[in-house]
């Protein structure tokens, strides 16, 4: 999945990009595409509006928009969150995407296991000796990481 990262930036120090930078690293290891606008580099006397029209742009290319803490108290935010939803991109807060997966192991090329967080209900997927893709739904996280360490201990 593509994602946009969406937070504030003009009045904070280094211009967030800390923040910017943890959420991509989040966001890159569970194997999304990310959209970083705090990668942006213009010249030095580059306003807030040629900062946001790139950033907008950016942004139409997303199929979902992670959101930073404090974005509600950011125009550019806000701009990018309302835009999004007329556009109809997924937004969520930062920590819907640092729970989407919640535990992942590979012991053997070809044989993976892993468990995510779907709206309400978490899903095992895995991959048995034979290359098999298996899946199963539950509705309690209790019942799934159950199902997930006995998965584990199959391989």
């Amino acid at each position: 999945m593509r994602i946009y990262i969406s937070g504030p930036m003009s009045k904070l120090p280094n211009y967030n990009r800390a923040a910017f930078a943890a959420a991509e690293r989040n966001l890159t290891q569970r194997g999304h595409e990310v959209l970083n606008p705090a990668r942006i580099r213009l010249s030095a006397n580059a306003s807030w509006e040629d900062y946001m029209r790139i950033a907008i742009r950016l942004l139409t290319h997303a199929d979902a928009v992670c959101l930073l803490p404090g974005w509600e108290g950011s125009l550019g935010a806000t701009i990018e969150h309302r835009l999004a939803d007329f556009l109809k991109i997924e937004t969520r807060p930062t920590t819907y995407w640092a729970d989407v997966v919640l535990h992942t192991h590979a012991e053997r090329s070809g044989v993976s296991l892993r468990l995510e967080r779907e709206g309400r209900y978490y899903r095992l997927h895995y991959t048995d000796k034979r290359g098999r893709a298996h899946s199963q739904a539950f509705t309690s996280y209790t019942r799934a990481h159950q199902a997930y360490l006995q998965q584990k201990n199959a391989l």
